[in-house]
């Protein structure tokens, strides 16, 4: 039995409110799925399931608020050792063996991101970003950074979200 605590969400966060539990007692869940949705004074985000397996007990309630690494759930399930996620990535990377073993084959071209083919296909193009918080600008300097044309749109003066350090006169 896996007692799901809660991660450690990012720096300088030490508790977050539950909002909603996507989950019940019984419920069969897999890796990545999502579990619980909190809320932090920062961001408001889902929390997936690190196992496979079946929901036996839910520790906490919506509107609760909760301590890094307090336990959420209790999950029948097993995670994932290393050496079988190794061994997937691995097979997801092999060439498919054919019927003949003596002909070699090769793997697939990897595919290229989407981001650098729509920086070859829209080049002179402009590119807007509206909000310039955390996502935002992290957008817009990824764009330029591409070679695109970024036009970032925020209300307010200086923009970045409260992750950002900022100037204000009193």
């Amino acid at each position: 039995m896996l007692e799901f605590k809660l991660p450690e969400i990012g720096e300088n966060i030490t508790t977050a409110t539950i909002t909603n539990i996507l989950v019940a007692v019984g419920d069969s869940v897999e890796i990545g799925q999502d579990l619980v949705e909190i809320e932090t004074e920062k961001a408001s985000l889902p929390i997936p399931s690190p196992v496979n397996g079946t929901i036996k007990e839910i520790l906490i309630s919506v509107n609760d608020e909760i301590q890094i690494g307090s336990v959420m759930f209790k999950i029948d399930g097993k995670a994932p050792s290393e050496k079988n996620v190794n061994i997937q990535e691995q097979s997801q990377s092999m060439p498919v063996q054919t019927e003949d073993p003596k002909t070699p084959t090769t793997p697939p071209p990897a595919p290229q991101p989407a981001v650098a083919e729509a920086s070859e296909k829209n080049t002179g193009q402009n590119i807007i970003v509206i909000g310039g918080g955390p996502g935002g600008y992290a957008a817009a300097f990824r764009a330029a950074d591409l070679g695109q044309k970024v036009t970032l749109i925020d209300l307010d003066v200086n923009p970045g979200g409260v992750c950002l350090y900022r100037v204000h006169s009193l």
